[in-house]
């Protein structure tokens, strides 16, 4: 399977429009990471159409899909066997500083790939929702709850009114409406069970306002929240252990916090 940056150096399949595009992300594919659409636009004198077009040509659906895939080839962080597999990082016969080696590694590709690929409107937005807002009520489950945990406990250091729910049953829709004006967010990796879903939908039709942060950007409720904020993850449901999800989706929170905070 070819790499993004070799499928860019077919230059012969673009249009003479999107060479200038196209060229700039070959010479500089690092500053790239911390463009926006608008911005990479400006920087060779193109149109967005022309930047979204020059993707697809190569099989992407959009200038997001290319940032995600282009950080995931920079920042691979090799091994001596090969590259860290996220869902089954460690082998058999691994020391325990193999296996700290690896975590490490493991680290610190989610956390370069999330931050290339952040968007700082988002985040930005986000923590403007909830310092409007007479109170945070978070919902998450199984190993997400662990990342709204320490969400929660953060806000309620600076004094944020924050209530948490575990959704382990519809019942916990209930407690909508702890404070009189607050906004929602729900924490989900894949973002598609019945608990999130029904969630998602009776909050959107009582008009909480509503910020979703996941890593499924083909959640069947993608559409439905004020505010949705993917993290680039590649583990599978057959993971051992959820760890470079984990760290991508505390690193977004973390980022909304501090943000939050000042």
């Amino acid at each position: 399977m070819s790499s993004i940056l070799e499928e860019l150096s077919q230059t012969s399949i673009f249009s003479n429009a999107e060479l200038p595009v196209v060229e700039y992300i070959l010479k500089q594919p690092e500053e790239v990471l911390c463009l926006t659409l608008k911005g990479l636009a400006q920087k060779t004198f193109s149109s967005e159409a022309t930047i979204i077009r020059a993707c697809k040509r190569i099989g992407l659906s959009g200038y997001y899909e290319l940032k995600i895939s282009l950080a995931s080839e920079l920042n691979s962080f090799l091994v001596k066997d090969g590259q860290v597999q996220v869902d089954a990082p460690i082998n058999r016969d691994d020391r325990p500083q193999d296996i700290a080696k690896t975590l490490l590694k493991l680290s610190s590709h989610a956390l370069t790939d999330t931050y290339q690929t952040m968007d700082y409107g988002k985040i930005k937005k986000a923590a403007h929702m909830l310092f409007h807002s007479e109170g945070v009520s978070l919902y998450a489950r199984g190993e997400s709850l662990i990342v709204a945990e320490d969400f929660h406990t953060k806000l309620l250091r600076i004094g944020v009114r924050s209530s948490l729910d575990a959704m382990n049953g519809l019942q916990t829709i209930r407690c909508r409406g702890k404070f009189h004006d607050e906004t929602a967010v729900v924490i989900s990796h894949y973002a598609d069970s019945r608990q999130v879903k029904y969630i998602v939908r009776e909050l959107k039709q009582a008009g909480t306002p509503l910020i979703l942060i996941t890593g499924n950007p083909l959640s069947p409720v993608i559409d439905v929240p004020e505010l949705v904020i993917c993290v680039n993850s590649n583990e599978s449901r057959y993971k051992i252990g959820t760890f470079a999800s984990r760290i991508s989706m505390q690193f977004i929170t973390d980022c909304i916090y501090c943000t939050l905070f000042t």
